[in-house]
């Protein structure tokens, strides 16, 4: 199987062949749109950290891994992770099932932070509050 990958204006296709079909696929790859507040990318990791990849193998940035956790699905166990990225000095986050898989991300306003805040502020209440 042989790979390559191209650029269409902010969005990455991935194109690889079979050996033995002669066949192309194409597969989507990264799309770098900051004005839209949309990025997609490939965590992987590089010396004790994280790095945002295109389809190619080429680096965006550095992207933090801010925590994972066990959620169950219909029976199911699945880790998910939680992922930070600083963009051209903006703030993008996301959750995807790990590294090395796709992950988008979305801008992080400043409104959007505080209302999390807020709403673990008011668990955390109410939790302590039943005990």
């Amino acid at each position: 199987m042989s790979g390559r990958s191209t650029w269409h204006g902010k969005h990455e296709t991935g194109h690889f062949t079979f050996q033995g079909k002669g066949k192309e696929f194409s597969a989507g790859g990264a799309n770098i749109d900051a004005e839209s507040g949309r990025i997609s990318g490939y965590p992987s990791p590089q010396n004790r950290g994280y790095v945002l990849k295109t389809w190619g193998g080429e680096t965006i940035g550095p992207i933090q891994l801010v925590k994972s956790w066990v959620q169950y699905s219909f029976g199911n166990k699945t880790r998910i992770y939680a992922w930070r990225i600083k963009y051209q000095g903006r703030t993008f986050t996301g959750r995807n099932g790990g590294p090395e898989m796709i992950l988008h991300l979305k801008h992080a306003t400043a409104r959007d932070q505080r209302s999390r805040s807020k709403k673990a502020r008011k668990r955390r209440r109410s939790s302590w509050s039943r005990r």
